[in-house]
């Protein structure tokens, strides 16, 4: 029985300190990133520890992620590559195209985003890949045939979606040379989004 006793104490003591070791790295990951202490950042991330402890999945996009905060155009696309690769759930495809096509908009890599959104088409409902075609045709392909639709949504929200709504009739305006309303309404979204264009550009989001 003693024998028994010992045995389940070490067991619970080595879940003990795995869950310290796990916690510890998870802490020093996210902490490195947050702050933007890049360095420290990929020595955790790539670390024994970490390969051990964390998910592939959520180490992969956290990577994805610091590349894109400091718009290493390279390591997004390598990173971005390597994770279409993965045995990905629907969420986790889902959740990478979006952050791809983002980072891909703001930079004005217009054939990126076109093979991006083709690829929505196959997992995304119709719903939800209408705002991503409608972002890519105003931004990449310089449509205006939203204007009047984005004009009726407007009255339907409030703050930064009303902001994101007001920036893509600002931009379809720009494309038909109409100076007046271009202004009226970037300046409007900035106002809503709280910040300015050469911040909002590099930061945009589809919402």
């Amino acid at each position: 029985m003693s024998e028994v006793l010992i045995i389940i104490t070490i067991l619970i003591i080595s879940s003990i300190i795995m869950a310290i070791i796990k916690k510890n790295i998870f802490i020093k990951v996210y902490n490195s990133l947050n702050t933007e202490d890049y360095d420290s950042f990929f020595k955790y991330v790539d670390s024994r520890l970490a390969r051990a402890m964390m998910p592939i999945y959520t180490r992969e996009i956290l990577k994805l992620s610091a590349y894109i905060k400091t718009e290493t155009n390279q390591g997004v696309t390598n990173q971005f590559n390597q994770m279409m690769k993965m045995n990905l759930t629907t969420y986790q495809l889902s959740d990478i195209l979006v952050r791809g096509f983002n980072y891909y908009c703001n930079h004005d890599q217009i054939n990126r985003c076109k093979k991006i959104v083709s690829k929505m088409a196959e997992v995304f409902d119709e719903r939800e890949l209408k705002k991503y075609q409608r972002h890519y045709d105003i931004l990449m392909n310089g449509s205006t045939k939203y204007i009047n639709e984005l004009e009726n949504e407007l009255e339907k929200h409030r703050g930064k979606k009303k902001g994101y709504l007001e920036y893509l009739l600002a931009k379809s305006y720009q494309t038909k040379n109409n100076q007046k309303d271009y202004l009226k309404y970037l300046n409007r979204a900035m106002e809503d989004y709280q910040t300015n264009v050469q911040k909002h550009e590099r930061t945009l989001q589809v919402m």
